[in-house]
């Protein structure tokens, strides 16, 4: 079997977790060149070469053939979008619900429309799905004073508190559509006031969720087969 739609999406899960080319290619049993070659998509992946690269990721094959390019500007748009739309609610937004809020628009996006809304990557850790981006991409929005980001003490734990900038409240949201904000919007009308721990409950008890191995990335077709009512 022959997926050259595999090879094109390579690069992106070995990028984001800062695996050199050498290294994936001897986990594949290939030379850099034939890795090189796979990257580049003039050579296509065989089917036991996709199955080396999901156990290598910890991924499923349908997972690698549905993933996307990670659109960075329109996951930092997505957050803004939920800022804006908290702030409307007069709610504040900590660092850690900010997080599931994304991975829930992700996750109804493709319940919808068959395409996560960022493309990003949402891996299973104990406490909840973590986008490895997420906290990359967070710190870069506050160093270019985008986000302003201030640390709380509650009951003897810090929390990180997330507003948009004044300076950046004028923003266009150009790489969301229209349906894209509502959707962004519902969400934290739905999700904005409920405790952080309710909101990780409910997404541990979805079918994404209980139904990936903790440390493995969580295949977005999971929520295809879920309930209307636990999809967000």
């Amino acid at each position: 079997m022959k997926t050259t739609s595999y090879a094109k999406l390579l690069r992106f899960p070995r990028t984001e977790r800062d695996l050199s080319q050498i290294t994936v290619a001897k986990q594949l049993g290939l030379s850099r060149a034939s890795y090189l070659a796979l990257e580049h998509g003039s050579r296509e992946l065989s089917l036991s070469e996709a199955v080396k690269v999901t156990t290598l990721y910890g991924i499923r094959i349908d997972d690698l053939i549905v993933n996307h390019k990670p659109d960075f500007e329109k996951y930092k748009m997505m957050v803004l979008a939920l800022l804006r739309a908290a702030k409307e609610e007069s709610v504040t937004l900590k660092k850690t619900k900010l997080s599931l809020l994304l991975y829930l628009a992700d996750m109804r996006n493709y319940y919808e429309t068959k395409e996560s809304m960022s493309g990003m990557t949402y891996r299973k850790q104990s406490y909840g799905p973590v986008s490895e981006t997420f906290h990359r991409l967070i710190d870069e929005m506050e160093r270019d004073g985008t986000l302003a980001i201030t640390q709380v003490l509650r009951d003897d734990y810090h929390m990180y508190e997330i507003k948009e900038s004044r300076g950046s409240t004028r923003m266009k949201l150009m790489h969301l559509a229209t349906k894209e904000q509502q959707r962004l919007h519902e969400l934290c009308q739905a999700w904005g006031a409920t405790p952080t721990a309710e909101l990780q409950q409910f997404i541990m008890a979805g079918r994404p969720m209980s139904e990936t191995t903790e440390g493995s990335d969580i295949a977005y077709t999971l929520i295809c087969s879920e309930e209307p009512h636990l999809v967000s």
